[in-house]
């Protein structure tokens, strides 16, 4: 039985990336728990960043919402439900807030009996890095509460963190992929194999976390190059740089793992194979 409820509770490292990435389900009831509210008839879920903010409100008091780039009102809807951004407040002080630039919310979440929201009311600001800081917090106390039954060897969904996937051996017959699908920061990807995972990887890497590929191309001396010094298959990221995809299988698991623990997103990525097979 405890291998049964540990084979179908996810791992809490899945529980990280939903929870920072994802709405959260069940809020009132979660952050009842996890806010010490036993009763939570009385409070709303209190959506710090509102779900749809007006032209005129703010994080900080001073830049309004409409001189946010477009990039930074998207990544704060994106995490407007999720756990780092909500709390429980009070009806009658919800009400009062509603819609509310954060520093005209600090006096209501001062007022408030929630112990938790004193530390929003010491906050000068509000914006996706806070959100991301309280998220782990909060996380913190969710996988306290919610346990996952300490079974080893349970494969969580047949997912395999990236650091732990090595290349099998082969495909059996009938079979064209190697993924399933791969779970990238709470997103899911359709890459069929190493070579597209590779290529997805190394883009992402070159928007979203450039100072960490650079350091990694240098200190192995590629993948990326500034030209296309020899015969095969490349990748043109931009007119100066291109990426070389003519690698081994077992070259491009290891850059993807080597790349993603460089930018501190390995524990994020996950893998699952499309077949059950000994590995190489």
């Amino acid at each position: 039985m405890l291998r049964a409820f540990a084979r179908i509770t996810p791992s809490d490292e899945r529980i990280r990336v939903a929870l920072k990435f994802t709405d959260l389900p069940h809020a009132l009831y979660v952050l009842g728990r996890i806010e010490g509210v036993t009763d939570p008839q009385g409070f709303d879920v209190e959506h710090i960043v509102p779900t749809a903010p007006h032209d005129a409100w703010s994080g900080d008091g001073v830049r309004p919402w409409s001189e946010y780039s477009e990039d930074e009102q998207n990544s704060h809807r994106a995490l407007a439900g999720t756990l780092g951004n909500l709390t429980l407040l009070e009806e009658h002080l919800a009400e009062r807030v509603y819609g509310a630039s954060f520093p005209d919310k600090r006096d209501a979440y001062r007022r408030s009996r929630v112990d938790e929201n004193s530390a929003l009311a010491a906050l000068d600001s509000w914006g996706t890095a806070a959100i991301a800081e309280r998220t782990a917090a909060l996380t913190d106390a969710f996988v306290r509460i919610w346990r996952r039954p300490a079974v080893v060897e349970i494969d969580d969904d047949g997912l395999t963190p990236i650091l732990d996937a090595v290349r099998r051996r082969g495909w059996p017959t009938g079979w064209e992929r190697e993924f399933d699908y791969v779970e990238y920061r709470g997103e899911r990807w359709e890459v069929p194999d190493v070579k597209y995972l590779f290529n997805r990887v190394f883009r992402r890497g070159w928007t979203d976390t450039r100072e960490a590929l650079d350091a990694f191309n240098a200190r192995n001396g590629g993948p990326i190059y500034g030209e296309k010094a020899w015969n095969g298959t490349w990748d043109d990221l931009d007119e100066d740089h291109f990426l070389y995809m003519g690698w081994d299988a077992k070259y491009m698991m290891s850059a993807v793992q080597g790349l993603l623990e460089e930018s501190g997103l390995a524990a994020e990525v996950f893998v699952k194979y499309s077949y059950i097979g000994n590995v190489m």
